[in-house]
């Protein structure tokens, strides 16, 4: 799962596991709203437990990603919003909110 400025899901990938398994997005909402010092560009990889429980992996920070089928328009945003905030400056390239994917 990849975000960027303001909180915003850009957009959900599954990399391994059965692709008829749905996890909770009510709980990766709330993970992702609770991270209140996140930086401007992050990954979060959850899992999908056998007994259907939806679980936080781990959290990657934006500068080294890749973009794993992330529509790229999306990827220069998420790259933009973390370089600018790591070099300590204002983001040029904030054009404001993507649509967010369909959850």
């Amino acid at each position: 799962m990849l975000r960027s400025t303001g909180g915003q899901i850009l957009d959900v990938r599954r990399y391994r596991g059965n692709w008829s398994a749905t996890f909770d997005s009510a709980v990766v909402r709330r993970a992702v709203a609770s991270y209140v010092d996140a930086p401007q560009g992050y990954a979060v990889d959850f899992g999908l437990a056998r007994d259907g429980r939806t679980l936080l992996v781990e959290v990657n920070d934006g500068y080294a990603l890749g973009a794993y089928g992330l529509e790229p328009h999306a990827y220069a945003h998420l790259l933009a919003a973390r370089w600018y905030e790591l070099v300590g400056l204002s983001d040029p390239y904030n054009f404001g909110l993507l649509p967010e994917p369909l959850l």
